[in-house]
């Protein structure tokens, strides 16, 4: 589990729900506060399909959320459009993930690190 200031987001195992009713990928819940859209993890109509999308690690900054996916792809939502916390997100392999306040950071398969927002 992590939260931001409004929100909180937790990542499902095999055995917190009937597995019907989820996708392999949909592996992660938020709730609270949804006023900019916090509680909107991506999914299949954001193009997050497949085995390799399914979140490995999440992290909570004060109104985003960024998850890092089995694949190594990074994902944000929340607010994040004035901050640049999604068409910032660096291409590449990724292994890491942190969110502050604002901000995100990521750490690639080079140990090279990255920071947006």
């Amino acid at each position: 589990v992590t939260c931001g200031d409004r929100h909180c987001c937790g990542m499902l195992t095999k055995y917190s729900v009937s597995s019907k009713a989820f996708r392999e990928e949909d592996n992660v819940v938020c709730w609270g506060n949804d006023w900019m859209n916090q509680l909107q993890v991506p999914a299949q109509i954001e193009g997050r399909t497949g085995s390799s999308q399914k979140f490995k690690q999440i992290e909570a900054g004060h109104d985003h959320t960024c998850g890092l996916t089995v694949g190594g792809q990074i994902w944000c939502w929340g607010y994040v459009e004035p901050y640049g916390l999604v068409e910032d997100i660096p291409e590449g392999n990724f292994t890491f993930i942190a969110s502050g306040g604002r901000h995100s950071c990521a750490i690639d398969v080079n140990n090279l690190g990255y920071c947006w927002g």
